[in-house]
C-alpha cells in the first residue's frame, strides 16, 4: 500500500472525530438559533398581543359605559368610543393574526392556548352585537373580555417559558408584569364603572377594587425581582406625572368611601379619563420593553448566526490544516523514500561494480588498508535529515561501506595469494628450463637410442612441467608468454606444439 494510502487511513479517524464533534456542535448551535427564532418570532406575537390586550381593555370599559347609561342620549358618547375602540381592536387584531399565522412550530400547550384566543376573537362580534343591543347585563360584559385578555397575557408567561431563565426570558417576564399591572388597572376602572352604574360601592364591588388593588402592588413587586435595574429606572421616569397622581388621587378618594356610598367628587368619564391615562403610561413602558425583548431575541439570534458561522469556518480550517499537513508529511515521506530507492539503485547498479571494478588494481590495494581502500571508493548516499529516514540512509551507507571493505579484503587476499603462485611459478619456471636447457645438451650428445629415446621422455615430461607453471601464471594474473625478437620457423612452432602434447610420438609431421 502507498505512503499516500496509510496516512490516508492514519487522517480518518481523526478526521471523523473533528466533524462528528463540529456537527454536534452545529446541531446545537443550529437548535439555539432555531429556539432564538421561535422567541423572536414569540416577542413579536407578544408585541402584538399586547396592543390588542390594550384595546380590549379600552373597549370593555367603553362596553360597560354604554350598558351603564340611564338613557339613549347619555349612551351616545360610550357608544361612539365603543365603536371606535372596536376598530382599534379589529385592527390589532389582523396584525395579531398575521403574526400568529407565522408561527409553525409550537407546543401543544401553545397551540392549544393560541386555538382559545382564535375562538374567542371569532365570539367577539357577537359580545359586541349584545352591547350595541342592550342585551347583556353589565355584570356579564366584563368576564366576556376579561377571558380573552387573560389568555392573551398567558401568550406572555408561555413565551417566558420557551425563553428560559436568562436575560430574554427575565425581559419578557418584566413586560408580562406590567401588563398584568395594567390589567389589574384596568379591572379597577371597571369596577368604579359598575359602582358609579349602581351609585353605590357595595361590598362585592369594594371587594374587588381591593383585589385589584392588591393585584398592582403584586404585579409591580414581580417586575422589581425580574427586571434590570435600567428597565425599573424606565419605568420610575415613565409612570410619573399629573396623570399618576390624578388616578392616586381618585384611588384614594374610593378608598375612603363608606360602604354602599359613591364619591360626588368626581364623574364616572373623569374616573375614566384618569385611569385611562395611568394605563397609557404602562402601556408606554409595555411596549417598550416588548420592543427591546424583540431587539435581544434578534440579536441574540445574529449572535448564535455569527457563532455558527465561526464554528462552520474553524472546522473547515481544522480539516483544510489537517489534509494539507499529511500531504506535505507524505510528500516528505514519499521523497525521501523514493530518494533513498534511487540511491540504493543506483548503488546496486553502478556504485559496486565500479568500486570492485578499482579493487581489481593491484597498487590500490598495496598501498592501502581495506578500511582506507573502501572510505576512499565508497560512495555514501547523502543524509539530509536526522529522522528516521536519515538513520535508514546512513544505515545502508554503513553497509555500503562494509560490503566495500570486505571486497577490498577479498581483493588484497586474492592479491597475496596470487603473488605467491607467481612466485612459485617463476621459480619452478627457471628450474625448468634448466632442466630442459641440460636435457638437451645430453640428447645432442647421446647417440645410444634407447637412451635417447629416455631423453626424449624426460624432456617431454620437463616441458609439461613448464606448462604447468605458465598455466599457474595465467592464473595468477601474470604475464606467460615469452619475448622473442626474431621470427621463428614454422617447423620449430609445430615441433614446440608437438612437445605440449602428451602422447607426442602418435603426431608426425608429412
Amino acid at each position: 500500500m502507498p505512503i499516500w494510502a496509510k496516512l490516508g487511513l492514519i487522517m480518518i479517524p481523526p478526521v471523523l472525530a473533528t466533524l462528528v464533534i463540529g456537527t454536534n456542535g452545529l446541531l446545537d448551535n443550529l437548535d439555539t438559533v432555531a429556539n432564538a427564532d421561535d422567541t423572536r418570532i414569540l416577542s413579536q406575537l407578544v408585541k402584538e398581543s399586547g396592543t390588542l390586550v390594550d384595546g380590549l381593555q379600552n373597549e370593555r370599559a367603553a362596553a360597560v359605559q354604554t350598558l351603564a347609561g340611564d338613557d339613549e342620549a347619555a349612551r351616545t358618547a360610550p357608544k361612539a368610543a365603543f365603536a371606535d375602540a372596536s376598530k382599534a381592536v379589529d385592527q390589532a387584531a389582523s396584525l395579531y393574526q398575521l403574526q400568529r399565522n407565522s408561527l409553525i412550530d409550537v407546543d401543544p400547550a401553545m397551540r392549544d392556548l393560541l386555538e382559545r384566543i382564535d375562538g374567542g376573537l371569532t365570539s367577539l362580534s357577537t359580545v359586541r352585537s349584545q352591547v350595541t343591543e342592550l342585551k347583556i347585563k353589565i355584570s356579564d360584559v366584563s368576564p366576556r373580555y376579561q377571558v380573552l385578555i387573560q389568555q392573551l397575557l398567558d401568550i406572555r408567561d408561555r413565551a417566558a417559558q420557551i425563553a428560559g431563565s436568562g436575560s430574554l426570558g427575565d425581559g419578557l417576564r418584566a413586560a408580562a408584569a406590567v401588563a398584568r399591572e395594567k390589567e389589574y388597572l384596568s379591572e379597577e376602572r371597571i369596577v368604579i364603572h359598575r359602582a358609579f352604574d349602581q351609585n353605590a360601592l357595595l361590598p362585592e364591588l369594594r371587594k374587588s377594587f381591593i383585589a385589584t388593588l392588591v393585584g398592582q402592588g403584586q404585579a409591580y413587586r414581580s417586575f422589581e425581582s425580574v427586571a434590570q435595574g435600567a428597565d425599573i429606572d424606565q419605568y420610575k421616569s415613565i409612570v410619573t406625572g399629573p396623570a399618576l397622581r390624578k388616578s392616586s388621587s381618585f384611588q384614594g378618594k374610593i378608598e375612603a368611601l363608606s360602604e354602599n356610598t359613591i364619591t360626588n367628587e368626581f364623574t364616572a368619564a373623569e374616573w375614566d379619563l384618569a385611569l385611562k391615562d395611568h394605563a397609557s403610561l404602562l402601556r408606554k413602558v409595555e411596549a417598550q420593553m416588548d420592543g427591546q425583548v424583540e431587539q435581544t431575541a434578534q440579536a441574540l439570534r445574529d449572535q448564535v448566526t455569527s457563532r455558527i458561522l465561526m464554528q462552520t469556518i474553524l472546522v473547515l480550517l481544522m480539516l483544510i490544516v489537517a489534509v494539507f499537513s499529511a500531504w506535505l508529511v507524505a510528500r516528505s515521506m514519499a521523497r525521501s523514500l523514493r530518494e533513498l530507492r534511487h540511491g540504493a539503485l543506483s548503488i546496486a547498479q553502478y556504485g559496486l561494480p565500479q568500486a570492485v571494478a578499482r579493487l581489481r588494481d593491484p597498487a590500490l590495494s598495496a598501498q592501502l588498508s581495506p578500511l582506507q581502500v573502501a572510505n576512499q571508493i565508497a560512495e555514501p548516499l547523502p543524509v539530509r535529515s536526522k529522522d528516521e529516514f536519515g538513520q535508514v540512509t546512513e544505515a545502508f551507507n554503513a553497509v555500503h561501506l562494509e560490503a566495500v571493505r570486505t571486497a577490498a579484503e577479498q581483493a588484497a587476499l586474492r592479491s597475496s595469494v596470487a603473488t605467491m603462485f607467481v612466485n612459485l611459478a617463476r621459480r619452478s619456471q627457471i628450474l625448468v628450463d634448466r632442466l630442459i636447457g641440460h636435457l638437451d645438451r645430453l640428447e645432442r650428445g647421446e647417440e645410444d637410442p634407447d637412451r635417447l629415446a629416455e631423453l626424449f621422455q624426460l624432456d617431454h615430461l620437463a616441458t609439461r612441467m613448464r606448462r604447468n607453471d605458465e598455466n599457474l601464471l595465467v592464473l595468477a594474473g601474470a604475464d606467460s608468454t615469452r619475448v622473442q625478437r626474431e621470427p621463428a620457423a614454422l617447423l620449430d612452432v609445430l615441433r614446440a606444439a608437438q612437445s605440449e602434447v602428451e602422447h607426442y610420438t602418435r603426431i608426425e609431421f608429412g
